[in-house]
């Protein structure tokens, strides 16, 4: 859930309580494999957000890679087979940490996300197995908002938005308070406007937290404003799971083979 009851949204403090509901929830850890490298992106104020790097099977030389940002009340450390999935087909795939979740410090900070995801975004585009041409930003539910934080102002080879929101503050409205209280904050909508790369939503028809509408809204964005390729796919499944993982993952494959992002493609 990104809302509690109540006066959850009074105040900003409480207000990042209430959307970062993961970093509030007993933290199961669990060790990468062996071929991961983690890292850390160093953040103003001694924050520190850590990384895990997965590298691409079978692959010599910089190849494509998936920046992942995971979903509300998960962790990195969930999304292992994900990436071993990805990996398998032959990208890089980097799962950022949010600060104040998991082994990260810092404290849950909603004007703080944007800046984090796209520093993760200038941390990768510099390493020297990536082919910097070929980075894609994978967002999943709050996931989606860090990903349109990268879309507005970098220039990612494509972007996939599973489960998002248009932005906070439809979010807020629909709980049932002022939308002043989150003013701009995570604009993914507003983002889709800046950017003409290639852009596949994905929704669930039935999603119990975040409505099947919000994913409509993005996918029109994508087609009135984007230049490249987009596309929207539908499931029939609820927020958590909105299908099985197996039949997400082919389709945001065949959308990257589609596009000049994936394996073969070149740089």
């Amino acid at each position: 859930m990104l809302f509690g009851a109540g006066g959850a949204v009074a105040t900003p403090w409480l207000l990042d309580r209430a959307v970062f509901v993961g970093a509030h929830l007993e933290f199961v850890q669990r060790d990468p494999p062996d071929e991961v490298e983690t890292f850390w992106v160093e953040r103003p104020g001694g924050v520190a957000l850590e990384g895990w790097f997965f590298p691409a099977r079978g692959v010599r030389g910089p190849a494509p890679t998936i920046l992942y940002f995971h979903g509300n009340a998960e962790l990195i450390d969930n999304n292992i087979g994900l990436a071993e999935s990805y990996a398998a087909a032959g990208y890089h795939v980097i799962l950022a940490e949010y600060r104040g979740y998991g082994r990260s410090t810092g404290e849950p900070d909603i004007a703080a996300l944007p800046n984090d995801a796209r520093a993760f975004y200038d941390r990768l585009a510099a390493m020297p197995e990536v082919d910097r041409n070929r980075i894609v930003v994978l967002g999943r539910s709050l996931g989606g908002a860090a990903a349109g934080a990268v879309m507005a102002e970098r220039a990612p080879c494509a972007v996939v938005l599973e489960q998002t929101f248009t932005n906070l503050a439809d979010m807020v409205s629909a709980a049932g308070f002022p939308r002043f209280l989150a003013g701009d904050s995570l604009d993914t909508l507003g983002a889709l406007e800046a950017y003409t790369g290639p852009v596949l939503v994905s929704h669930g028809r039935t999603d119990d937290v975040i409505p099947f509408a919000h994913g409509r809204r993005l996918a029109e964005a994508a087609a009135d404003r984007n230049q490249g390729h987009h596309r929207f796919a539908e499931f029939s499944g609820r927020h958590n799971p909105m299908a099985p993982f197996p039949e997400i993952r082919e389709v945001v494959l065949d959308f990257l083979g589609e596009t000049r992002c994936g394996p073969g493609a070149g740089s």
